[in-house]
């Protein structure tokens, strides 16, 4: 299937096929693609690995106390009422 991008016209909306340019700029954009591309550039790719990175860390023992808590605290509320 070719993507098509819709136009404003005098008359109306009007499909035409997207570049390749457009194709790879829509594709870029869309949030969680992690491309090969990325390789291509070394910033993005620094980047990619801190966020996989960050995202792989286990949260800390504090802060899962502190859901446990709100969450006894909500469930307290609601058998209260």
């Amino acid at each position: 299937m070719t993507n098509m991008q819709i136009s404003p016209t005098p008359t109306g909306l009007q499909s035409k096929p997207m570049l390749a340019e457009q194709q790879a700029m829509v594709k870029a954009n869309k949030p969680g693609n992690h491309d090969s591309d990325s390789g291509a550039d070394p910033i993005a790719a620094a980047l990619k690995q801190m966020h996989d990175a960050v995202a792989n860390e286990e949260l800390p023992a504090d802060f899962l106390k502190l859901l446990d808590e709100i969450d006894m605290k909500i469930a307290d509320k609601k058998a209260s009422h």
